[in-house]
């Protein structure tokens, strides 16, 4: 069985009317997904890692609380993003965006829940991709990772504006 220590547990008093939906490792959600493992949390949603059945791979779900749900924009933002991804598109930003597969609504006890982000899982973390040993735990990272993260985030925040995606209000 698989247990997530506590530090690294959402707030219990999270999951109430309107507010995060309860999943568990083993839940197979919308048929299709079966949760392997959380990835990650916050007052606002909770994203899994998930085995996508009907295609054998894995990938991240992140599900919205019910209140944020009903004023976010995020289902729609991944919508649009989804349609403009099956297009083709040479942007060179476009592979610096993460694939969004899918987005479906979950309704579950504590209300209605945007699930807009079935999207490719892309690894663990910056470090794995690092051949240095310039790298040491609890430190910064090295500038050439920094370099290439910050060029890659550039091109990707570029070819969000050509999708006319922006952030902010």
């Amino acid at each position: 069985m698989n247990c997530i220590p506590f530090e690294y547990s959402e707030r219990t008093e999270y999951y109430r009317e309107g507010g995060l939906h309860p999943v568990n490792i083993g839940d197979t959600i919308n048929v299709r997904y079966q949760v392997h493992n959380k990835l990650g949390f916050g007052a606002c949603s909770t994203v899994w890692l998930v085995e996508d059945l009907a295609l054998k791979h894995f990938v991240s779900l992140k599900v919205l609380a019910a209140d944020i749900s009903a004023v976010s924009s995020e289902l729609y933002v991944a919508r649009h993003l989804k349609s403009l991804q099956e297009k083709p598109d040479s942007h060179p930003g476009r592979e610096h965006v993460i694939r969004i597969y899918d987005t479906f609504i979950i309704q579950g006890p504590n209300g209605t829940h945007h699930s807009q982000d079935i999207s490719e899982f892309n690894g663990d973390n910056l470090k794995d991709d690092d051949d240095s040993d310039d790298w040491e735990d609890n430190e910064h990272p090295p500038p050439n990772i920094t370099k290439k993260a910050a060029a890659q985030a550039a091109l990707g925040v570029a070819y969000l504006h050509k999708c006319g995606i922006v952030h902010g209000g």
